[in-house]
């Protein structure tokens, strides 16, 4: 089925929510060229699809206009206001859809996302593939954890997010977090300029996340770890980052991680070691430009 009218010979219906909760599991979902103000839930294993449609623009979904309310649950984080949630099933691809964040107005949630993989009550997983999540939280909420692409507690089954661009946005980039397992490849993720801005963040994560080969630009800080096992941080570009570019903090559990092979090209500080586990590899990664290159 269509959202939209750009193909043929397919049930069209007006809205994302209307084909997502009129679908059954493991159909597709394709998105006609235009702007979509809404927030779409997810409770079905399906697929959606941006489409291409001659020269006409991308599927675009942004804030309606009251604003993001709460639509999804994390076992750990609680509330969440996402633009697009898939929550508690899987397998879920979100693929070249455009989500943009864009809006005057503050959601009364502490957690908000441009897209979120939340698994409560059952796993939340799958894929987002060449996806732009720009904006989220662009006018820099005070009090809220802001997230382009957020996933929590998914430890039966990987989420995959891969070559996205995540950009413009006042928070985080990606959170792993609570669990959550899987890799993050191949992304571009830079920030809003100013406020509180993080590239990637393993915040207890499931075991042997893999974040590889991403580009990181601006920020207070790149890649961070935190509580992680067994990681795989490799071929990361990161510049021009005000804080820390790569941080290990294993104080509260975790270690063996391996956080090598990285260019870190101006930051403040080079790696963060001192809360990192006595297991934890963090040489060799390539610095250039840090004001200090091993820093606490």
């Amino acid at each position: 089925m269509q959202v939209g009218t750009c193909l043929t010979k397919l049930q069209s219906y007006p809205s994302i929510s209307a084909a997502v909760s009129a679908v059954s599991a493991g159909a597709t979902v394709d998105v006609c060229p235009g702007t979509y103000p809404e927030q779409v839930t997810i409770s079905t294993p399906i697929n959606l699809v941006g489409i291409v449609s001659g020269n006409s623009a991308a599927a675009v979904i942004t804030v309606p206009s009251g604003g993001l309310t709460q639509n999804g649950v994390g076992p750990s984080s609680g509330n969440h206001a996402s633009q697009i949630v898939v929550q508690d099933v899987g397998p879920v691809t979100i693929n070249n859809l455009v989500v943009d964040g864009s809006s005057a107005s503050c959601p009364s949630t502490l957690f908000i996302d441009g897209i979120a993989f939340l698994s409560n009550t059952g796993t939340a997983y799958g894929k987002v593939i060449d996806t732009s999540v720009r904006n989220t939280n662009s006018n820099a909420c005070s009090g809220l954890n802001a997230t382009g692409i957020f996933a929590e507690a998914g430890s039966a089954n990987p989420l995959m997010v891969q070559a996205d661009t995540v950009h413009g946005f006042v928070g985080n980039g990606v959170i792993f977090a609570y669990g959550q397992t899987g890799t993050i490849i191949s992304n571009t993720i830079s920030g809003a300029s100013g406020g509180n801005v993080g590239g990637i963040s393993l915040y207890n994560p499931g075991s042997a996340v893999k974040v590889t080969t991403n580009n990181l630009n601006g920020g207070n800080s790149g890649i961070s770890l935190t509580s992680a096992n067994s990681a795989v941080v490799q071929g990361n570009k990161i510049t021009g980052i005000t804080g820390t570019a790569l941080s290990l903090n294993e104080s509260g559990g975790g270690g063996s991680n391996n956080v090598t092979k990285n260019t870190v090209n101006d930051a403040n500080c080079g790696i963060s070691n001192s809360q990192a586990a006595g297991s934890d590899v963090y040489l060799p990664n390539t610095l250039f430009n840090a004001v200090s290159n091993i820093c606490p």
